[in-house]
């Protein structure tokens, strides 16, 4: 079963998720872009195979929270307190960052597959286009078993995306900007990437949803991302979206067949 843990402390997360190199760009030093970014080591919950024990994956469970009506990508959650129970993790109700809101959170592990689930609240009196929860799936400390072949799917295919860009793909019948948009607008919300352990052994992890507007792939970190679509929120309605992350010894094309078979039309 994929180890869980989260409420990881500041120490442990300089530890585990070193920048990518570009990001300091932006900040005058490392130590200025680990004061910016300490306060979202709450969103982190880390996982860890039993069968591949000296790799390491993060998921920010959520990264951000947007609507059509938030510019661009939103602002970063914040104050997270994760709670560990028999049944895995979860967080209660706290403040959406930029949005007037709440948010809920649970995940858990079983066998190769990890479970999560997402609920927000309208608490504004306007309705909410389009509620998004982004979700940032890092492969950074898996990178001797991460292999940059990340997959979408269309029409039951896999298609290979670019390797080393920075991409989105929003999803067919959607038009929403957040990185760069590809050309390509894929029709399962899942997002795929093919490894490979020590001795050859193939596996393909992939990140899926009920629901998604957008998926991304970002190099730099590396991560493989989704945008999990609540779609329109009414003043003083929830609204959930499930989804679940596979840890498959296997192809690709397995790996889609089990999120047909889990999520319809298999």
């Amino acid at each position: 079963m994929i180890e869980l843990e989260a409420n990881i402390s500041e120490a442990t997360w300089r530890e585990q998720f070193p920048p990518a190199a570009r990001y300091f760009e932006y900040f005058p030093s490392e130590e200025a872009f680990r004061d910016a970014s300490a306060p979202l080591v709450c969103q982190i919950v880390t996982m860890r195979h039993p069968d591949l024990p000296d790799c390491l994956w993060h998921l920010r469970l959520p990264e951000k929270i947007a609507t059509d009506d938030t510019p661009t990508t939103g602002a970063y959650q914040e104050h997270i307190r994760w709670i560990e129970t028999d049944e895995g993790w979860h967080f209660d109700d706290i403040p959406i960052a930029g949005l007037d809101g709440r948010i809920r959170g649970r995940i858990a592990s079983s066998g190769d597959t990890v479970d999560y689930e997402l609920t927000v609240r309208n608490e504004s009196p306007d309705p909410w286009p389009r509620a998004l929860a982004w979700l940032c799936f890092n492969h950074c400390m898996a990178l001797p078993f991460y292999r940059y072949r990340n997959y979408i799917f269309r029409d039951g295919a896999a298609i290979e995306t670019r390797s080393r860009v920075e991409l989105h793909f929003c999803l067919a019948g959607h038009d929403r900007d957040w990185w760069i948009r590809a050309d390509v607008d894929p029709a399962d919300p899942l997002i795929a990437t093919r490894c490979e352990d020590a001795s050859g052994r193939e596996y393909a992890l992939a990140i899926a949803a009920e629901r998604a507007i957008i998926l991304g792939q970002n190099p730099d970190w590396p991560c493989t991302d989704i945008g999990l679509l609540f779609g329109d929120v009414a003043p003083g309605d929830d609204a959930t979206v499930r989804g679940r992350i596979y840890f498959h010894r296997g192809t690709i094309k397995e790996v889609y067949k089990r999120y047909r078979e889990d999520f319809g039309g298999g």
